[in-house]
């Protein structure tokens, strides 16, 4: 809920190789509607209907010095990824690092994202 003139931001992460990895190993979604959906403009502009919706898209990018490093980074910093491995035993963990080093085989990770702008009519 938001008054006339409030602002709001999200930034969305739209479908890509390494959010497909999660699928791939098994790892559940989030409760809730798939938050990629909302790197889709019709469906941003149609769940945010009472905003006036700018998009601006930009690429993020995280660089370690190998594979294993930037596996290390986000199997213990990424809320929902630390969770998940946490309750698997070690040949998942494993099968996990394996698949998600596929998609940044040199240490480096770059994703397109949207960041949706809004002003509340």
């Amino acid at each position: 809920m938001c008054k006339p003139g409030a602002r709001i931001a999200v930034t969305a992460w739209p479908f890509d190789a390494f959010s497909d990895t999660a699928d791939r190993v098994g790892r559940p979604p989030s409760p809730g509607e798939d938050a990629r959906l909302w790197s889709d403009e019709e469906h941003a502009r149609s769940a945010l209907a009472g905003f006036d919706l700018r998009f601006e898209t930009g690429s993020w990018r995280v660089e370690e010095e190998s594979a294993d490093a930037l596996w290390e980074l986000f199997a213990t910093s990424v809320p929902p990824l630390k969770l998940w491995l946490d309750e698997q035993d070690d040949v998942t963990r494993q099968a996990a690092k394996e698949a998600y080093s596929e998609v940044f085989p040199e240490g480096v990770l770059e994703r397109s994202y949207v960041l949706i702008l809004g002003t509340r009519r």
